[in-house]
């Protein structure tokens, strides 16, 4: 069996996932659900020109460290210590030439880092969070729960994309197997392009998800076959995907 895996993920970000799919004989199919745009850097200077009375920068995304590094003039001798959420966006740090101090040692969420323990004490301690536009917000709640003061540089937007989705919708039943969805937001937006005109057929695809949250927000969506990925890499998601394969 060669099946068709729909890749979800901006263009850039599915890059690295494509190749992992080819790599495995099987047939990617990009249909981006998400568009990403640098947000207006003028909102960001200010905070940028402060950074080194900060003592954490969090990266949310790879995304988050791409465009801080875009919109930043220079960065300070005195950096904040940086923490990153997941695998990817450590390695976008490291590529940046960002130092990469803490990140999650299991679980790569919010719910990860904040299980570390440099994470546990937070009083009197400034932190600057670098992400896109909305998310959630369980990790500045939980930071200024336990002392810290929380600030958000807001780097990019994500937005749904205009696409034409004619192609997809008639090549669905012959090709599109697998759908690989890294975010809700993701899940959601595929949702709003296509499900008036898939219907049910969409939510009887087989779907992997990185994350129990994400496991349960498919299913209040209607999904059926949901599986669960022990992360988002696409080493994780292709090991979830030869699982349930063997299984079928």
């Amino acid at each position: 069996m060669k099946p068709g895996i729909l890749v979800t993920r901006a263009t850039l970000q599915a890059n690295k996932t494509i190749a992992a799919i080819t790599e495995q004989n099987w047939k990617p199919i990009l249909f981006p659900t998400v568009e990403i745009h640098a947000s207006n850097q003028q909102e960001n200077n200010t905070l940028f020109s402060q950074l080194d009375s900060y003592d954490w920068l969090i990266f949310i995304s790879q995304n988050a460290v791409n465009h801080f590094i875009k919109q930043i003039s220079h960065l300070p001798s005195n950096m904040p210590s940086i923490a990153t959420i997941g695998l990817a966006t450590s390695e976008a740090a490291h590529q940046a030439g960002l130092e990469v101090l803490q990140q999650p040692e299991h679980r790569f969420d919010s719910e990860g880092l904040l299980a570390t323990e440099a994470f546990s004490n937070l009083s009197n301690k400034k932190i600057l969070i670098i992400r896109g536009n909305g998310g959630r917000e369980l990790l500045a709640e939980t930071l200024r729960e336990r002392g810290a003061q929380v600030t958000y540089a807001q780097v990019y937007e994500r937005r749904l994309p205009k696409v034409n989705t004619k192609p997809l919708i008639q090549q669905w039943n012959a090709e599109v197997d697998i759908i690989l969805s890294t975010s809700n937001q993701l899940l959601d937006n595929l949702v709003t392009l296509v499900g008036k005109e898939i219907g049910q057929k969409l939510f009887s695809t087989p779907i992997v998800v990185v994350s129990k949250r994400m496991q349960q927000h498919a299913l209040n969506l209607g999904f059926d076959k949901i599986w669960l990925a022990e992360g988002a890499s696409d080493d994780q998601m292709i090991i979830t995907i030869k699982k349930h394969l063997a299984i079928n």
